[in-house]
């Protein structure tokens, strides 16, 4: 082996090295990119269930606020009653309009 061919060799030998390296690194890269967006998208659908849980708990509050309004309404006969009784029910409008917009966004 003359001395040119043994520098020509580890020349090459060198290239290779650097060729697996880089594409080990494209490799580990592209893993990491995938998790990242893996555990973002993952988050997202969490937040999403989260704020759905939420605004169904706000409903079956405003449900339970109309339903104590209607039934001292309807024992007491007072005026006040039957006003708390009107805004319940506004609010348990718009508490449904929103789970509903919440849960039709969570089907797409």
């Amino acid at each position: 082996m003359t001395g040119g061919s043994f520098w020509r060799m580890r020349e090459e030998a060198s290239s290779s090295a650097l060729l697996i390296g880089l594409g080990f690194l494209l490799l580990v890269a592209a893993i990491s990119t995938y998790l990242s967006w893996e555990t973002s998208y993952r988050s997202s659908l969490a937040r999403q269930a989260n704020e759905i849980r939420l605004a169904s708990l706000e409903l079956l509050n405003a449900v339970q606020s109309e339903e104590i309004a209607a039934k001292d309404f309807l024992l007491a006969g007072d005026e006040a009653a039957l006003s708390a009784h009107a805004h319940a029910e506004e609010t348990l409008k718009g508490k449904l309009a929103n789970l509903s917009a919440l849960t039709s966004e969570a089907g797409r």
